[in-house]
């Protein structure tokens, strides 16, 4: 059995975007903000850290902590405290 090994096997997207020919002025794509646009997706829904951090490959919360002050307030974050619901 063969595994990829090196860069394949950290980033096995990073090959293919490498090869997509854009047309245009279109943006190229960039897997680091697509990761970052996903994860603030997960911390804006009731998905419990524990598993944002193991599906996205976490040892440590950093990463989430440097995207917190990207991600929009709702008007109502107190409500979990409050009660621990969001009404």
């Amino acid at each position: 059995m063969l595994r990829n090994t090196g860069r394949e096997a950290t980033n096995p997207v990073g090959r293919a975007v490498e090869n997509i020919e854009s047309f245009d002025d279109t943006p190229a794509i960039d897997v680091a903000r697509l990761r970052s646009t996903w994860l603030s997706w997960l911390m804006s829904e009731p998905v419990p850290l524990r598993i944002v951090m193991h599906t996205a490959g976490l040892k440590s919360a950093r990463t989430l902590a440097d995207l917190l002050p990207h991600l929009p307030a709702s008007s109502d974050d107190l409500g979990w405290l409050r009660d621990g619901s969001n009404r």
